[in-house]
């Protein structure tokens, strides 16, 4: 069993929903669409009170922002939106790095951070142009960052284990009280 910190996209699932249930066989187990932060996390039964007061210190210490999901992309294995502005997805998953050392981005697999919302797995050529066809028209799409989100896997899938709010502001920047 596995986990992951994420920050999800649920606004966007309107505009997303029907090709990623068609080309992400994870939006069929309970993965809402999403920009992962840290994969793969703790063992589901490692993470205790201390794990979640850890990832919740780190989460209100950043606030919530915006960003556009404007591009399709590629990766060699799969389909993606990029994030724009992408440094706050890798400001965070850096700051969630050093809180917990023993869990790099991607199990240390990339040299580089590469924040991303996937829309496909194991696509190509025509598959990869087909999603970009689909999505062209809606996009960009903005969204909110407003949390920090553990998902967990069990036997019947994934789900939400907790939700870490990101730090609010109001709107004359004063922190809320």
């Amino acid at each position: 069993m596995e986990s992951s910190l994420v920050v999800t996209a649920n606004e966007v699932e309107p505009v997303i929903g029907p090709t990623r249930r068609s080309f992400d066989p994870y939006s069929g187990i309970g993965v809402p669409p999403h920009i992962t932060l840290l994969y793969p996390f703790a063992e589901p039964s490692a993470i205790d009170d201390d794990v979640a007061s850890r990832v919740a210190m780190v989460a209100g210490e950043v606030d919530v922002f915006g960003y556009r999901l404007t591009r399709v992309r590629a990766f060699p294995d799969a389909v993606y939106l990029s994030p724009d502005p992408a440094e706050p997805f890798v400001e965070l998953t850096e700051r969630l790095f050093r809180a917990f050392p023993a869990f790099p981005p991607f199990g240390g697999e990339f040299d580089t951070i590469v924040p991303h919302l996937t829309l496909g797995w194991r696509t190509h050529g025509a598959a990869a142009a087909d999603i970009e066809r689909r999505l062209s028209a809606g996009l960009p799409i903005d969204a909110v960052a407003r949390e920090i989100t553990l998902l967990v896997e069990d036997d019947d899938g994934w789900s939400t284990a907790a939700r870490f709010p990101l730090r609010s502001r109001e709107p004359n920047g004063l922190r809320d009280r």
